[in-house]
């Protein structure tokens, strides 16, 4: 009997364990319930605007379907950091509800291949033999039905059809130099390969999961498949399976991008607030205004307002929006020798940016300004859900930026023994992408270069003096996740690897 007591106050207590553990995930979809309500009620209000009445009719449940991410996403922004269940904010609870997949949710399934023939191809450069490339051939053929590398597959598909030359002699290229030379063996050239390839595959699961992130689904899955090459990707609830194609495929775009300081473009902001509410004003209906008004509730602004008792009350916080829209959602730094010129919530980053697209605000601004958002959470504000707003000098003739990442032939994370072994950053360019960064650095001593992938900031590093040799060292109080994280971006322009889809599945509710 005394047995029998035990095991029912455990089956007991596990069942209430159980209860207690699914219970995030109720009250996490309760309030995600929320956020759709709260976008639908936005939504309406839009369908009876103005400027809903102007967008044509093959585009209007795209626009709808829009805004109602972004207010669903604003909703839950603005009560992460609540505590809403027995001592758990929000964040807290969405960390700790399960994961229903795709078999309760739906969605997509991905699975992606980084070509990996294409990286051996591109690093043998000019040097390719008609055995490198029947060598290649095998590998790929032998991939389809092998569970090992490709890159350990092109090694025994060389020493069968290699003739007896050494790939030190195809892979001996400028770009290598010092890595591999005549004397290298063919082991250690395969090491190499290895590496960089391992390199390739880190990169493209960079990009894709930064992609995913800004795509915005809830609960994404991205893993690696060992060392294959394959990347597969979950989305749960995703309905538009041709634009995730087009997200996860498009070639990752890597650029090097001047800035102006914070100081020179405090005067357009200030210019591009009063327009735009001239602007909103004249063209807008009073519906419409609240409509944006609205959606802009809990921005960082308001909660600023709020706590300085500049705004005892609702009305004089929405008359503080109607009559400063822009500064409404974007937070001025105030930064002189900073090319960082605001701050925002990240559910507010959407509408800056339509503001700022506005043809009577864009006139505003120089023509060679360009406003561009942080892929991090901004280091100068204690808040996981803010972002830096970086000023964009495009200073060229054609509006392109001054230098891409085909340059970059190395980049790799090193310890500053000075700094206490912080980690940093070593990048280094060809000779042609050596001259331009000699000259880019030059002109912009004190200045900040954005390291810029897919037109999101990944940093903006101080320039201290003009670099040649085109070696350089990116410094900014990293993590070791951080500076590796940037160690693959800058990699990304470098070889062209890209990820493809061989197999994907749409998967219903």
């Amino acid at each position: 009997m005394q047995n029998k007591g035990f095991i029912r106050v455990v089956a007991i207590c596990f069942v209430l364990a159980c209860i207690w553990q699914l219970s995030f995930t109720l009250v996490s979809s309760i309030y995600a319930g929320k956020a759709d309500k709260a976008a639908d009620r936005v939504v309406e209000s839009v369908k009876e605007s103005a400027a809903y009445a102007k967008v044509p009719d093959v585009d209007k449940a795209f626009y709808l379907d829009s805004i109602r991410k972004i207010e669903s996403r604003r909703y839950t922004d603005s009560i992460s950091s609540k505590v809403i269940y027995f001592g758990n904010t929000y964040k807290q609870v969405q960390s700790k509800e399960i994961n229903l997949g795709l078999d309760l949710k739906g969605g997509m399934n991905v699975m992606l291949q980084v070509q990996l023939e294409d990286l051996v191809k591109a690093l043998a450069g000019d040097n390719r033999t008609p055995e490198f490339e029947k060598a290649v051939a095998l590998a790929k053929q032998r991939s389809v039905s092998s569970q090992s590398d490709f890159i350990t597959l092109f090694g025994d598909a060389w020493k069968e059809v290699g003739g007896g030359q050494r790939l030190s002699t195809i892979f001996g290229t400028i770009d290598m130099a010092g890595r591999i030379n005549p004397e290298t063996s063919d082991e250690q050239v395969i090491s190499v390969l290895k590496e960089e390839s391992e390199s390739a595959i880190a990169n493209s699961f960079n990009v894709l999961r930064n992609r995913i992130d800004r795509f915005g689904v809830t609960q994404p899955s991205i893993q690696k498949l060992g060392n294959t090459g394959r990347i597969l990707v979950e989305l749960p609830g995703v309905k538009e399976p041709e634009r995730v194609r087009k997200l996860l495929q498009g070639t990752a775009s890597l650029e090097f991008w001047t800035t102006y300081y914070a100081s020179e473009i405090a005067p357009y902001l200030e210019e591009a607030n009063a327009v735009l509410a001239q602007s909103l004003a004249a063209d807008t209906p009073e519906s419409e205004v609240k409509v944006e008004d609205e959606t802009a509730s809990d921005d960082i602004v308001s909660q600023e307002l709020k706590a300085q008792g500049s705004a005892s009350d609702d009305a004089s916080v929405e008359a503080y929006k109607k009559a400063n829209p822009l500064f409404a959602v974007l937070t001025p730094t105030g930064f002189r020798d900073n090319a960082c010129i605001g701050f925002a919530a990240a559910a507010d980053t959407a509408l800056i940016n339509k503001y700022l697209a506005r043809p009577k605000v864009a006139a505003v601004f120089p023509s060679e300004f360009r406003a561009m958002w942080t892929v991090k959470s901004s280091e100068f504000v204690q808040d996981s859900n803010v972002f830096d707003l970086v000023a964009i000098k495009a200073s060229s003739r054609d509006g392109k930026a001054p230098l891409d990442g085909g340059y970059v032939t190395d980049a790799r994370v090193e310890y500053n023994d000075r700094q206490g072994g912080e980690p940093s950053v070593s990048m280094t360019m060809n000779a042609e992408g050596a001259n331009v960064w000699a000259r880019l650095t030059k002109e912009n001593v004190g200045r900040q270069i954005a390291i810029v992938l897919d037109g999101t900031v990944y940093s903006y590093p101080n320039v201290q003096n003009e670099i040649s040799g085109g070696v350089s060292s990116i410094t900014g109080h990293f993590s070791i996740e951080e500076a590796t994280d940037l160690t693959n971006v800058l990699k990304s322009g470098k070889l062209p690897a890209p990820a493809t889809i061989v197999q994907e599945q749409v998967v219903g509710p």
